[in-house]
Protein backbone atom coordinates (compact mmCIF):
# COMPACT_ATOMS: atom_id res chain seq x y z
CA UNK A 1 0.00 0.00 0.00
CA UNK A 2 1.43 3.38 -0.83
CA UNK A 3 0.41 6.49 0.79
CA UNK A 4 1.23 10.20 0.25
CA UNK A 5 2.93 11.95 3.21
CA UNK A 6 1.82 15.13 3.80
CA UNK A 7 5.08 18.00 2.58
CA UNK A 8 5.36 21.32 0.75
CA UNK A 9 3.44 19.40 -2.51
CA UNK A 10 1.48 17.16 -1.59
CA UNK A 11 -0.26 14.61 -4.39
CA UNK A 12 -3.87 14.29 -4.48
CA UNK A 13 -4.70 12.36 -7.31
CA UNK A 14 -5.23 9.16 -7.72
CA UNK A 15 -3.04 6.71 -10.36
CA UNK A 16 -4.20 6.58 -13.85
CA UNK A 17 -5.33 2.82 -14.94
CA UNK A 18 -2.65 1.39 -16.45
CA UNK A 19 -0.80 -1.81 -16.67
CA UNK A 20 1.79 -2.24 -13.99
CA UNK A 21 3.65 -4.05 -16.41
CA UNK A 22 4.64 -1.11 -18.12
CA UNK A 23 5.23 1.40 -15.30
CA UNK A 24 7.29 1.82 -12.50
CA UNK A 25 5.95 0.75 -9.53
CA UNK A 26 6.34 4.38 -7.69
CA UNK A 27 4.56 6.32 -10.29
CA UNK A 28 1.44 4.07 -10.24
CA UNK A 29 1.17 6.54 -6.81
CA UNK A 30 0.59 9.47 -9.09
CA UNK A 31 -1.21 10.50 -12.29
CA UNK A 32 0.69 11.85 -14.98
CA UNK A 33 -0.58 15.24 -14.06
CA UNK A 34 0.14 14.78 -10.70
CA UNK A 35 3.53 14.06 -11.26
CA UNK A 36 4.51 16.61 -13.99
CA UNK A 37 3.27 19.19 -11.29
CA UNK A 38 5.29 18.07 -8.31
CA UNK A 39 8.38 16.93 -9.99
CA UNK A 40 10.50 15.69 -7.43
CA UNK A 41 8.66 12.72 -5.76
CA UNK A 42 10.44 9.86 -3.67
CA UNK A 43 8.86 6.56 -2.79
CA UNK A 44 10.59 5.27 1.01
CA UNK A 45 10.43 2.79 2.90
CA UNK A 46 10.17 2.79 6.75
CA UNK A 47 12.10 -0.39 7.02
CA UNK A 48 14.91 -0.21 4.45
CA UNK A 49 16.20 2.59 3.88
CA UNK A 50 17.86 1.75 0.60
CA UNK A 51 14.84 0.53 -0.88
CA UNK A 52 14.30 4.02 -2.35
CA UNK A 53 12.84 4.98 -5.90
CA UNK A 54 11.53 8.05 -7.43
CA UNK A 55 12.61 10.95 -9.68
CA UNK A 56 15.04 14.06 -9.03
CA UNK A 57 15.74 17.42 -10.98
CA UNK A 58 19.17 19.14 -9.65
CA UNK A 59 19.83 22.58 -10.65
CA UNK A 60 23.17 24.09 -10.74
CA UNK A 61 23.59 27.47 -9.42
CA UNK A 62 24.45 30.31 -11.30
CA UNK A 63 26.85 32.83 -9.60
CA UNK A 64 29.30 30.23 -8.54
CA UNK A 65 32.70 28.83 -10.12
CA UNK A 66 31.24 26.95 -13.48
CA UNK A 67 33.60 24.62 -14.06
CA UNK A 68 34.05 22.86 -10.50
CA UNK A 69 30.89 23.49 -9.48
CA UNK A 70 29.58 21.91 -12.67
CA UNK A 71 32.04 18.97 -12.41
CA UNK A 72 30.69 18.67 -8.67
CA UNK A 73 27.16 18.66 -9.17
CA UNK A 74 27.27 16.34 -12.23
CA UNK A 75 29.80 13.88 -10.32
CA UNK A 76 26.75 13.59 -7.86
CA UNK A 77 24.18 12.91 -10.20
CA UNK A 78 25.93 10.10 -12.27
CA UNK A 79 27.09 8.83 -8.81
CA UNK A 80 23.08 8.81 -7.76
CA UNK A 81 22.02 6.97 -10.51
CA UNK A 82 24.75 4.21 -10.32
CA UNK A 83 25.09 3.17 -6.73
CA UNK A 84 21.01 4.38 -5.97
CA UNK A 85 17.86 3.47 -7.32
CA UNK A 86 16.71 6.56 -7.90
CA UNK A 87 16.31 8.24 -11.78
CA UNK A 88 18.16 11.62 -11.38
CA UNK A 89 18.51 14.43 -13.76
CA UNK A 90 20.70 17.88 -14.32
CA UNK A 91 17.62 20.43 -14.40
CA UNK A 92 18.62 23.74 -16.61
CA UNK A 93 21.05 25.96 -15.19
CA UNK A 94 19.61 28.67 -12.44
CA UNK A 95 20.35 31.94 -10.78
CA UNK A 96 19.91 32.59 -7.24
CA UNK A 97 17.10 34.84 -7.96
CA UNK A 98 14.97 32.71 -10.44
CA UNK A 99 11.93 31.54 -9.04
CA UNK A 100 13.16 28.21 -11.14
CA UNK A 101 15.37 28.06 -7.79
CA UNK A 102 12.59 26.18 -5.76
CA UNK A 103 12.51 23.03 -8.25
CA UNK A 104 15.55 21.86 -6.89
CA UNK A 105 15.14 20.14 -3.49
CA UNK A 106 19.20 20.33 -3.19
CA UNK A 107 21.52 23.08 -4.26
CA UNK A 108 25.44 23.07 -4.00
CA UNK A 109 26.86 26.13 -2.76
CA UNK A 110 30.75 26.51 -3.76
CA UNK A 111 32.87 29.30 -3.04
CA UNK A 112 33.18 32.12 -5.50
CA UNK A 113 33.81 35.90 -5.64
CA UNK A 114 30.57 36.76 -6.62
CA UNK A 115 28.68 39.38 -5.34
CA UNK A 116 25.25 38.79 -4.29
CA UNK A 117 23.11 40.85 -4.54
CA UNK A 118 19.37 42.03 -2.21
CA UNK A 119 17.73 39.96 -4.89
CA UNK A 120 19.87 36.72 -4.38
CA UNK A 121 20.04 37.13 -0.57
CA UNK A 122 15.89 37.29 -0.36
CA UNK A 123 15.52 34.20 -3.15
CA UNK A 124 18.18 32.28 -1.08
CA UNK A 125 16.19 32.87 1.99
CA UNK A 126 12.72 31.89 0.60
CA UNK A 127 14.35 28.84 -1.11
CA UNK A 128 15.90 26.97 2.50
CA UNK A 129 13.00 28.42 4.95
CA UNK A 130 10.19 27.29 1.74
CA UNK A 131 11.90 23.67 1.82
CA UNK A 132 15.33 23.85 0.14
CA UNK A 133 18.65 22.13 1.38
CA UNK A 134 22.34 23.83 0.64
CA UNK A 135 25.24 21.66 0.95
CA UNK A 136 27.72 24.83 1.46
CA UNK A 137 32.16 24.34 0.70
CA UNK A 138 33.42 25.36 3.85
CA UNK A 139 36.91 24.60 1.95
CA UNK A 140 39.02 22.79 4.99
CA UNK A 141 39.00 24.72 7.95
CA UNK A 142 36.91 26.41 10.14
CA UNK A 143 37.11 30.55 10.06
CA UNK A 144 38.97 30.23 6.52
CA UNK A 145 37.66 32.35 3.88
CA UNK A 146 35.14 29.76 2.55
CA UNK A 147 33.94 28.82 5.62
CA UNK A 148 32.92 32.75 6.39
CA UNK A 149 32.02 33.17 2.88
CA UNK A 150 29.06 30.36 3.25
CA UNK A 151 28.24 30.93 6.96
CA UNK A 152 28.21 34.86 5.84
CA UNK A 153 26.12 34.35 3.04
CA UNK A 154 23.29 31.74 4.73
CA UNK A 155 23.31 34.16 7.50
CA UNK A 156 22.72 37.03 5.48
CA UNK A 157 20.12 35.35 3.62
CA UNK A 158 17.87 33.55 6.18
CA UNK A 159 17.87 37.25 7.86
CA UNK A 160 16.15 38.18 5.18
CA UNK A 161 13.11 35.44 5.62
CA UNK A 162 13.19 37.30 9.16
CA UNK A 163 14.87 34.01 10.79
CA UNK A 164 18.48 33.86 12.61
CA UNK A 165 21.01 31.08 11.92
CA UNK A 166 21.73 28.41 14.95
CA UNK A 167 24.86 26.75 13.49
CA UNK A 168 26.00 23.66 15.93
CA UNK A 169 28.49 21.06 15.27
CA UNK A 170 26.59 17.86 14.04
CA UNK A 171 26.42 15.02 15.96
CA UNK A 172 27.81 11.75 14.99
CA UNK A 173 24.50 10.19 14.94
CA UNK A 174 22.96 12.45 12.76
CA UNK A 175 20.22 10.82 9.99
CA UNK A 176 22.93 12.62 7.30
CA UNK A 177 25.25 9.96 7.64
CA UNK A 178 23.03 7.34 7.57
CA UNK A 179 20.81 8.53 4.80
CA UNK A 180 21.98 5.69 2.39
CA UNK A 181 25.73 5.00 3.33
CA UNK A 182 26.62 4.48 6.77
CA UNK A 183 29.72 7.24 8.07
CA UNK A 184 30.64 7.52 11.29
CA UNK A 185 32.29 11.45 10.18
CA UNK A 186 32.53 12.86 6.97
CA UNK A 187 35.42 11.30 4.93
CA UNK A 188 38.73 13.22 5.35
CA UNK A 189 40.17 15.89 3.36
CA UNK A 190 42.38 13.72 0.30
CA UNK A 191 45.16 16.72 0.63
CA UNK A 192 47.73 15.96 3.24
CA UNK A 193 48.68 18.74 5.73
CA UNK A 194 46.89 21.55 8.11
CA UNK A 195 43.21 20.36 10.10
CA UNK A 196 41.49 18.01 9.14
CA UNK A 197 37.90 18.32 10.38
CA UNK A 198 35.60 15.19 11.17
CA UNK A 199 32.62 17.05 11.13
CA UNK A 200 30.00 19.35 9.85
CA UNK A 201 28.71 22.39 11.05
CA UNK A 202 24.55 21.99 10.72
CA UNK A 203 22.85 25.12 10.08
CA UNK A 204 19.09 24.96 12.05
CA UNK A 205 15.51 27.32 11.62
CA UNK A 206 12.66 26.02 14.04
CA UNK A 207 14.02 23.14 14.27
CA UNK A 208 14.89 21.74 11.00
CA UNK A 209 18.37 21.12 9.97
CA UNK A 210 17.96 23.42 6.65
CA UNK A 211 22.27 23.46 5.15
CA UNK A 212 25.59 22.31 6.31
CA UNK A 213 28.38 23.32 6.02
CA UNK A 214 31.57 20.71 4.78
CA UNK A 215 34.80 20.64 5.31
CA UNK A 216 36.04 18.05 3.28
CA UNK A 217 37.08 19.99 0.08
CA UNK A 218 33.81 18.94 -1.97
CA UNK A 219 34.32 21.28 -4.75
CA UNK A 220 37.85 20.13 -5.71
CA UNK A 221 37.53 16.93 -4.42
CA UNK A 222 34.11 15.92 -6.31
CA UNK A 223 35.08 18.73 -9.13
CA UNK A 224 37.77 16.41 -10.56
CA UNK A 225 40.81 18.00 -9.04
CA UNK A 226 42.00 14.97 -6.66
CA UNK A 227 44.38 12.26 -7.85
CA UNK A 228 43.22 10.20 -4.84
CA UNK A 229 40.02 7.24 -4.40
CA UNK A 230 37.18 9.85 -3.74
CA UNK A 231 34.99 6.90 -3.38
CA UNK A 232 33.87 7.99 0.26
CA UNK A 233 33.41 11.88 -0.72
CA UNK A 234 31.39 10.87 -3.57
CA UNK A 235 28.87 8.57 -1.12
CA UNK A 236 29.22 11.37 1.63
CA UNK A 237 27.82 14.41 -0.90
CA UNK A 238 25.04 11.41 -2.41
CA UNK A 239 24.21 10.93 1.05
CA UNK A 240 23.40 14.76 1.93
CA UNK A 241 20.96 14.74 -1.22
CA UNK A 242 19.19 11.57 0.46
CA UNK A 243 18.72 13.59 3.63
CA UNK A 244 17.57 16.77 1.71
CA UNK A 245 14.94 14.72 -0.05
CA UNK A 246 13.64 12.73 2.65
CA UNK A 247 13.35 14.71 5.90
CA UNK A 248 10.10 16.21 6.67
CA UNK A 249 9.31 19.72 4.88
CA UNK A 250 11.46 18.86 2.05
CA UNK A 251 10.44 20.30 -1.70
CA UNK A 252 10.00 16.60 -2.75
CA UNK A 253 6.76 14.86 -3.01
CA UNK A 254 6.88 12.16 -0.32
CA UNK A 255 5.39 8.90 -1.13
CA UNK A 256 5.24 5.99 1.35
CA UNK A 257 4.77 2.16 0.94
Amino acid sequence: VMALIPGRSPAQDTAPVVSESQIPEWRLALSADTLAKVGNVVVVDSTDRHNLLGQVRLAEVAGVSTASTSWAVGSLIEGLNELTPLEVRAARRVTYSSRDLLRSPWIFLAVERYQFTGSDLRSLGRYMTGGGFVLADGGVDIGGEADVFARTLIEKSLATAGKRAKCRRLRADHPIYHSYFDFDHPPLPPKPGGRRLDYLIGVRVDGRLLAVISYQGLQHVLGGNSQTDVTRHLQFGINTIIFALTQEGSLTTRVAR
